[in-house]
């Protein structure tokens, strides 16, 4: 158990109001997703299959899923998601995992802990762009785009708690560059928090699990493709393991690039690194708005996210990993 005894005092002193609350976004259509189309099948002499599609679903920032179902194919094949970037080239950003023979499915759900495709944290933000569902080789069996989807519209005046799970670099082969080493690979978990509370106060955390003894900090793009290092994180430790953390807030002027709102570093990419340059783990950070911004004409309806009923909740399968291994030169690197 860490012993945060000083750290706790100090976050009284200071009058610290984040409490538990929504990812809160303007009430609208754009808001709430639930988007399906069919993948063309490639004929092929070797796999063939009868049914692919792909399933976008948005009830909030915290609760977002992509599924994509290769139904009455070939069985023990190894079948790749293949997605394009930014800068239109086609990048590897996950396996499919077989369910049943013949049956293949490729899951990510922001709700359990996994990063969306490139670390994105807004589905939104992988509108309109080209898929392949590749097999050894690289031939394609099926290829198609996903859904036309905006990205959500945060109400900016309201307190807010969103968690984003970061892509890892033993998840991405080529997020560090080059390959990292195994302390890079040791590292479980990654996280940006991002909180408003009473006041318009702001806070974003950078949260990372591992091994113990690891030297961390944090960067952010610029904007340019340019990186500005942010500051070290400070681990705690615990019964197995350390927790590693870097706290942001805008009250005490310590957000990165200048920024006075969190809002304003909204889909800047994040990286932690270790002390020798490898990445550990890379995320953008989600939109919660600016307070006071116009938000083209929403009313400031808060949304509490009150339906608990997943669109995926009847999902038979309740382990899929959904293990992504993007290509770090996807355009949201800028």
């Amino acid at each position: 158990m860490r012993i945060r005894i000083a750290a706790t005092a100090l976050a009284l002193a200071a009058g610290l109001a984040f409490t538990a609350a929504p990812d809160a976004l303007a009430k609208g259509a754009k808001d709430r997703l639930n988007e399906k189309v069919e993948l063309p099948r490639v004929q092929s002499t070797l796999f063939s299959s009868r049914d692919a599609r792909v399933r976008v679903t948005r009830r909030s920032l915290k609760r977002q899923s992509m599924r994509i179902d290769l139904r009455r194919a070939a069985g023990g094949f190894d079948v790749e998601v293949w997605m394009q970037d930014g800068d239109g080239a086609m990048a590897r950003v996950g396996a499919m995992r077989e369910r049943g023979r013949g049956t293949y499915v490729f899951t990510s759900r922001a709700r359990r802990g996994q990063a969306l495709p490139f670390g994105i944290a807004d589905v939104g933000a992988l509108s309109d762009r080209s898929v392949e569902l590749r097999i050894a080789g690289g031939a394609a069996v099926a290829t198609g785009r996903l859904p036309v989807m905006e990205t959500a519209t945060p109400n900016a005046d309201s307190k807010m708690n969103v968690k984003s799970a970061m892509l890892l670099a033993r998840d991405d082969e080529g997020v560090g560059h080059e390959r990292p080493g195994d302390a890079a690979m040791d590292v479980d978990e990654a996280y940006l928090r991002v909180r408003r509370g009473s006041e318009n106060r702001e806070e974003l955390k950078i949260e990372v699990e591992g091994p113990r003894g690891l030297r961390l900090d944090a960067w952010i793009d610029d904007g340019t493709g340019a990186f500005e290092r942010i500051d070290d994180l400070i681990e705690w430790f615990e019964k197995e393991g350390s927790e590693y953390e870097l706290v942001l807030r805008n009250d005490l002027g310590t957000l990165p690039l200048g920024a006075t709102s969190i809002g304003e570093l909204a889909g800047q990419l994040v990286e932690v690194r270790l002390e020798n340059g490898d990445v550990v783990a890379r995320g953008f950070v989600p939109d919660i708005g600016v307070p006071g911004a116009d938000r083209d004409g929403h009313d400031g309806d808060v949304d509490h996210d009150a339906d608990h009923h997943d669109a995926d909740h009847h999902d038979a399968d309740h382990h899929d990993a959904g293990h992504h291994d993007a290509d770090h030169h996807d355009a949201d690197h800028h």
